[in-house]
């Protein structure tokens, strides 16, 4: 085995591959160190909950990596695989995470304009909306079937398709070209949501095409069920990563 190389999840390194020996072995470890709070932010809980912890065989890898610290931030951590991949995408427009995650799971390249995209459930609080991701849902593929199949009607004319792979993910694909930047949504807590909306010249049509997608499924039937359960209710969707591909090849790419 060759020497490895540690980098955080928040690390960006542009053309890492080409600095590291050819035998060398990368890992990402994403919230290895999270510099923002929990543990790293409490020095006497952190030394509690590593107190007794014994990782003998990491520590001995450990001894042969080197640490590739102080690189520019990443906004999430399918933006630092695209960058370690070397997938490239034009300054103001997303990375291809939206057909790369498509690739993944369909094994063929999708529509022209593919977003990833998340059922979500926005929480208003007295200062700012919360996102709670479809992990915290519990949706089932029946209810999910009901909502894109609402969405898909709703949005077929502005030429919105919608569908929703075996793994649960959803994806959205667009009529036209889009020069906008997103956010991820693991990446919405402890942040100002109004902060992660689109940015950039086209941004109005994916707020258009958000707050219109809110306003149907608030009264969608799925929801009334959900409600009469004690559950949360779908309550928006969410888009990301939908850069084009340009001809790229991520046959590298797996989750």
């Amino acid at each position: 085995m060759g020497r490895g190389a540690i980098v955080a999840h928040k690390s960006v390194v542009p053309g890492l591959i080409k600095c590291i020996a050819p035998n060398a072995m990368l890992i990402v470890a994403p919230g290895l160190i999270d510099s923002s709070g929990g543990l790293a932010a409490n020095p006497e809980l952190l030394n509690e909950t590593l107190s007794g912890l014994e990782l003998s065989g990491f520590e001995d890898f450990l001894s042969g990596s080197e640490w590739l610290p102080g690189f520019a931030p990443a906004a999430n951590l399918e933006v630092l695989l695209c960058a370690l991949l070397q997938v490239g995408h034009p300054q103001g427009v997303d990375p291809p995470i939206g057909p790369a995650l498509y690739i993944d799971e369909f094994g063929r390249e999708p529509p022209p304009i593919c977003f990833a995209a998340e059922p979500v459930f926005l929480e208003a609080g007295l200062r700012d909306v919360s996102l709670h991701r479809a992990a915290a849902l519990a949706l089932d593929e029946s209810e999910a079937n009901a909502l894109l199949e609402a969405l898909a009607e709703h949005f077929h004319e502005d030429g919105w398709e919608f569908c929703r792979g075996s793994s649960g993910r959803w994806y959205v694909f667009g009529a036209s070209d889009l020069k906008v930047t997103t956010h991820a949504p693991m990446v919405a807590p402890g942040q100002r949501l109004e902060d992660l909306l689109p940015k950039g010249p086209d941004a109005p049509l994916l707020h258009r095409f958000l707050n219109e997608a809110q306003m149907l499924l608030h009264n969608h039937p799925v929801n009334d069920g959900r409600a009469a359960t004690g559950q949360r209710p779908v309550n928006g969707i969410w888009i990301w990563g939908g850069g084009p591909l340009a001809g790229q090849h991520l046959s590298a790419w797996s989750t």
